[in-house]
């Protein structure tokens, strides 16, 4: 689907899950390398930058949370985004739907139809803020998974939740679907630059490093995510062991003072019982020496702090 929007002598072509017909149509409109025309109609592992003639061709793949079919939740996925920018055009290629694109799309009308577009000279300025606002979306992202991680800090202290280390993994899961995802970006970026100036010339060096810090936020906010939630596990961990250290001393508690009951009911299945009956004297030494044992062990552990 291709829709296409226009502002003084700029145009943006947004594609979304392109036919062969439709690339092969914005091809021929705004003379696009056949060697791109061919790329866009195919996924690409790796992210890259080209130079062209009449344009500068880019590839990034952005995370985008969608949810598993198979019931597991909310998932990451990465998807690609082709972007073919030229000096009066920018033409964006896309297979799944991306929220980051929407959001520039209504801004985008709303500020031509209210005619407040400040969208500059070239299409170059018209990727910054594009770009500007997939990487705000991106903030945005981490700041829910951010929320959630202070709800599980919560209930770790708190106690409330019997599945933190399954919130856990699942947070550590999207973090490293996120990372894996963004990881190029940074090189491409730099790449970009070098090619932007080029090609827009040194007054566009500005715009070029105001993208390249809004890769930065993203990437230090998701690298500050990552370093909560390492110490969150760790927390938890530490927490966990102490629960079932007291778990472990309550259980040696118990079997220390069934020592004296063991031992009773030993000694009546051994057939010495017959010997106290006749001899209540015997009996009584008997249980007072058990009783004095049990509470000479006790305050022992007490003083050794074992209890």
């Amino acid at each position: 689907m291709i829709t296409e929007h226009k502002y003084s002598e700029l145009t943006w072509v947004n594609i979304e899950d392109p036919t062969r017909d439709e690339i092969d149509k914005i091809a021929e409109e705004y003379r696009v390398h056949p060697l791109v025309a061919e790329e866009l109609m195919q996924p690409t592992i790796r992210p890259r930058v080209d130079t062209y003639d009449n344009f500068l061709y880019l590839i990034l793949h952005f995370p985008r949370k969608t949810y598993n079919p198979e019931g597991e939740g909310q998932v990451i996925q990465e998807t690609e985004v082709d972007f073919i920018v030229g000096k009066d055009f920018i033409i964006t290629v896309h297979y799944d739907p991306m929220d980051s694109l929407h959001d520039f799309e209504k801004k985008f009308e709303t500020s031509v139809m209210l005619k407040k577009a400040r969208l500059g000279e070239h299409a170059g300025i018209l990727f910054f803020y594009m770009m500007r606002i997939m990487y705000k979306n991106l903030q945005e992202d981490l700041d829910v998974f951010g929320g959630e991680l202070k709800k599980i800090e919560s209930e770790i202290f708190s106690n409330r939740s019997r599945d933190r280390v399954h919130k856990l993994a699942n947070i550590r899961r999207h973090f490293l679907d996120f990372k894996q995802t963004i990881r190029f970006h940074g090189d491409i970026l730099r790449s970009f630059n070098e090619e932007g100036k080029n090609f827009f010339g040194v007054d566009f060096s500005h715009y070029l490093s105001a993208i390249t810090s809004e890769y930065w936020k993203v990437f230090n906010a998701l690298e500050g995510h990552r370093e909560t939630l390492g110490e969150l596990r760790e927390t938890h961990h530490l927490l966990l062991t102490t629960r079932t250290n007291k778990i472990m001393k309550t259980i040696s508690m118990l079997a220390f003072v069934a020592v004296p009951i063991t031992m009773i009911a030993q000694i009546i299945g051994a057939g010495i019982l017959d010997v106290f009956i006749h001899d209540g004297n015997i009996f009584t030494v008997f249980l007072s020496a058990t009783i004095i044992l049990t509470i000479g062990m006790f305050a022992f552990f007490k003083v050794k702090k074992w209890l």
